[in-house]
């Protein structure tokens, strides 16, 4: 039963570990808690092992898809876009797409932000084995107001640009993220240390 008891948050703590590049810029004081439930979710649906040795099954990940990091900056409701994501477990190959937009129109930029830039994660996680990889990748900064933005290509590939027949075979978890800025003479600086900040798993590929 303790076991059974300590594997979500136990999970929970890696899975945060794995995606810390992301979560550092936006998340909200009772992730850890919102996680941990989630994992629970996820572990329960474990019909393979007996009560007390459930673990995280690879096709049962797919509940993390659209979870947010941070409550107060739900990322459907700062951004009107839907990323675009493309993973390719052979060569490692993973993309997540910002289509062309107005940001007057679908960008919520909180009072004083004068910029914003898109940024995030893919993380390759065995949870069996305790072992993760994850690549980051940010635009540039985008000023408020740009009524002409073209696409933005976040690269988040878990390749090392020489291995093209990785065949990954755990899930990946790819995260996008917009963060604001305030310009201040030239210089820009994080609004309000990143509490307005979305974050959310665009998708999860269970790899089942």
């Amino acid at each position: 039963m303790q076991q059974s008891l300590g594997m979500p948050l136990h999970r929970a703590n890696y899975f945060e570990i794995a995606m810390r590049i992301v979560i550092s810029q936006g998340s909200d004081k009772y992730l850890t808690a919102r996680v941990t439930q989630k994992m629970s979710e996820v572990i329960k649906k474990d019909g393979v092992n007996a009560r007390g040795k459930r673990g995280v099954l690879d096709d049962e990940t797919g509940l993390f898809e659209g979870f947010d990091f941070n409550q107060n900056a739900i990322f459907g409701s700062v951004v009107y876009l839907k990323p675009e994501v493309s993973v390719n477990r052979q060569t490692g190959e993973v993309l997540a797409k910002m289509p062309a937009h107005n940001s007057r129109i679908v960008i919520a930029a909180p009072r004083g932000a004068t910029h914003y830039r898109f940024f995030g994660c893919a993380s390759n996680i065995n949870f069996e084995l305790s072992e993760f990889t994850t690549l980051d990748d940010e635009s540039d900064f985008i000023e408020v107001g740009n009524a002409a933005v073209p696409e933005t290509v976040l690269d988040v590939s878990l390749s090392d640009g020489q291995n093209q027949n990785l065949n990954l075979t755990s899930p990946i978890f790819v995260t996008v993220g917009v963060s604001f800025f305030q310009d201040v003479n030239g210089e820009k600086y994080p609004l309000k240390n990143g509490s307005y900040n979305a974050v959310k798993i665009a998708k999860v590929d269970t790899g089942v």
